[in-house]
């Protein structure tokens, strides 16, 4: 959550706070789950997943 506020200055704890929890589901589950993407596809799915949820509006 501090690393968002740095990148994030104007965000105030809670919803800087709702973005990371939002960014840690979005990748969650696919890890735990095989969905049968090769692993660099999966990684590139995720880290994308997870740069739209931290940086949503």
């Amino acid at each position: 959550m501090h690393l968002v506020r740095e990148l994030r200055p104007g965000l105030d704890d809670a919803y800087a706070r709702t973005l990371v929890h939002a960014a840690i589901s979005a990748i969650q589950s696919a890890l735990f789950h095989n969905v049968g993407l090769p692993e660099d596809r999966l990684r590139q799915a995720l880290a994308t997943s997870a740069r739209a949820c931290l940086f949503a509006d």
